[in-house]
Formats: structure tokens, sequence, C-alpha cells
């Protein structure tokens, strides 16, 4: 008999990965639908057993908190995991389908894996792990911009992309960590090509049991949802947080955004710094070109009438800017900015707090 007292076991699918392959989106349709997915009998864990209600004392089961998770070692995270998976299936045996989806599963297979396996035995759950995976080039680009930028996960400066790579290659070299899985579970085990899909979502709706996939399809509008921002957001991300000594989380820069959307907005480029200061060479060669140096010679003339000193643009010296490069400018400049919002925003929540401390009931 299984957990459900039925004679066919539950499916607990468990959407182990990678990141960058769609699996935000994959997380949003289902948090979006998950009344509908109960209807149907189909849970959905969030990102970390946070909507399993399992009422332990364990702070990576709040939302937002799965890092903590990670930050256990390998027995502590075997252990807290188990019981939290034991609780949950203890207490909901009406169910035809769980669902879990969290892009750092795979990683750690020594936890996962022993864990699984024993609730396997336990339960008699029919386990299948599936994970997306893509080509090294675009991954690499596309965990660059979310690792290394928008969500700094190291300590000092944001890298340069090259220097990135080579200090995060475990975590590149992603197939040595799935090898685990595909040796542990097998055929049970799915994988596929995340650059021969067209939706993620409906690929993973087709691993539903019985006519729950069909169902949650009609509901499925199509698209993705990209959480990698365009290129002069992700600039903005990278500026701001490379001002911090310590790894940044994407919130820090996010609450600005909502507060400030137009920050979203297309910004048009600023000319480059040798055009906007330009030293005494190509001034000159300017001022000849658009017949200066007769305009020099009439006021010379009329200087000369006068006993003044007469102009001399060969003499002219400029000074130089103290901007040799549009890279010294614009982030010069960025830096200001940010500044600026940034005071603006403290500003404006103390007043926030003040009003509403005055006005609260």
């Amino acid at each position: 008999m299984t957990l459900s007292g039925k004679m066919q076991s539950p499916l607990f699918l468990i959407h182990i990965g990678t990141g960058k392959t769609g699996t935000t989106s994959v997380q949003r349709f289902f948090l979006k639908h998950r009344d509908q997915c109960r209807q149907n009998r189909l849970d959905y864990f969030g990102l970390h057993l946070d909507l399993c209600d399992l009422q332990l004392d364990f702070p990576w089961l709040h939302t937002g908190q799965a890092f903590l998770f990670q930050q256990l070692n390998d027995s502590d995270a075997r252990e807290q995991l188990s019981l939290a998976l034991d609780t949950y299936f203890q207490r909901n045996q009406c169910i035809d389908c769980a669902f879990w989806s969290f892009e750092a599963i795979y990683q750690r297979p020594q936890v996962y894996i022993p864990v699984l396996m024993q609730l396997k035995d336990r339960f008699g759950i029919n386990i299948k792990p599936f994970a997306f995976v893509r080509n090294h080039v675009s991954f690499l680009v596309s965990a660059y911009k979310q690792w290394g930028i928008k969500h700094k996960t190291g300590s000092g400066p944001v890298l340069p992309f090259q220097e990135w790579v080579e200090q995060n290659n475990a975590l590149l070299s992603y197939g040595q960590k799935l090898k685990h899985w595909d040796d542990a579970f097998g055929e049970n085990f799915l994988l596929f090509n995340y650059d021969a899909c067209v939706d993620v979502v409906s690929d993973v709706l087709g691993l539903l049991p019985g006519d729950l996939g069909k169902n949650l399809a009609k509901v499925h509008q199509g698209g993705a949802f990209h959480s990698t921002p365009p290129d002069h957001v992700l600039s903005l991300y990278a500026l701001f947080n490379n001002r911090s000594e310590s790894p940044v989380l994407p919130e820090a820069m996010g609450e600005l955004l909502r507060r400030y959307p137009k920050l979203r907005n297309n910004h048009p480029p600023l000319v480059s710094a040798e055009d906007l200061f330009p030293d005494t060479e190509s001034a000159a060669f300017i001022a000849g070109q658009k017949l200066l140096r007769f305009d020099s010679a009439l006021i010379n003339a009329m200087l000369r009438s006068r006993s003044q000193p007469m102009l001399e643009l060969a003499a002219s010296v400029i000074e130089p800017s103290q901007f040799q490069s549009d890279y010294a400018l614009q982030s010069t400049l960025l830096s200001m900015l940010l500044t600026i919002v940034e005071e603006q925003d403290h500003r404006i929540k103390l007043l926030e707090e003040r009003l509403e401390a005055e006005f609260s009931p």
C-alpha cells in the first residue's frame, strides 16, 4: 500500500535546475496557479518547501530564506530536509502529485539524493527529478550577468567576465553535478535541452500526470519571464553592487528600481569623452575648419587699432580633462547620480516614517 492508499504511487516531480534555463518562468507560473493545482490534487512546494506549511523551526522554510539552507553543512542539511519531507508526506496523503522547483538542488547531490532515496523507500513515492541544460557559451554569459553582477555572490568588487568565470568553474561545470543524478535515478532522471525548447513551462506541464497538465495548459499564456534586466539596468546593478565589499542580493538594487521605475526607461548614451572634452589640438583643428581664423583676423585688426594684444590661436592651450576615457566619464556620472538617488530615497523614507507616526491611530 502506498502513501495515498492507492495502488498507484504518488508522483514527486522535482525541478532541480539548472539556473538560467527558464526556472523563474516555471516557478512564477505554478505560484500563480497554485490554487488550481491543489484543486487537481497537485501541491506546489515553492522554492524550498516554503509553501508546505510544515510548522517546523527551520529558518530556511520561510519564503525567501532558501539561501540559509545552502549555508548548512551537509550533515545538518540532510537531517533537516529529511524531517521536513517526512513531515509533509505524513500529513498530505491525498495528493496525486507533488511539484518542487528550485534551481540550486542539483548543485548538492550529496545532500538531496540520499534524502530522496530514503523518502522513496519509506513512502513508496515515484520520484522523478528533471533538469534543463543549455550550451555552455550562452550559459556562461547569462550566469555571469545573474551571479556576477545582478546577484553579486562573491566578496570584493564586481569582477570582469573572464576573471569571474575562472573563479566559478565549479558552478559552470554543471554536467559533473548532473552525472550524480543520472547515476542515482537512471531513466527516472529526465533531462531536456533548453536550447531546443520553445516554451519551458509547456514542457514542464507535459510531465504532469493525467489531465492535470492539459488543464493547466489552458491558463498558460505562453512567453517567458526574463530575470536578466536590459544592459543599462544591469550596468546600474554593477555600479551599485561594486560599492559593497560583501555579496549583494538583487533586492538591494531592486528596492530602488521599485521606488524609481523610470530608471528602467531607455536612456540615450552620452557622447564620448573625447567629443565632450576636446583637447587643444582638436579644438584648433575644428576652429580652422570653421574659418574662425578669418574671424580672428578681423578681431585682431580691431585689437591692433586699439593697441591691444592680439589673439593667437596657435598659442591656445586647453587644460586637459580629468576624463581620459569614456568609461571614466560615464562611471563617474553614474556614481554621482546614484548617490543622489540613494540620498533622496533615504530622506523620503524618513519623511514617510514621520508622517506614518504622526497620523497613525
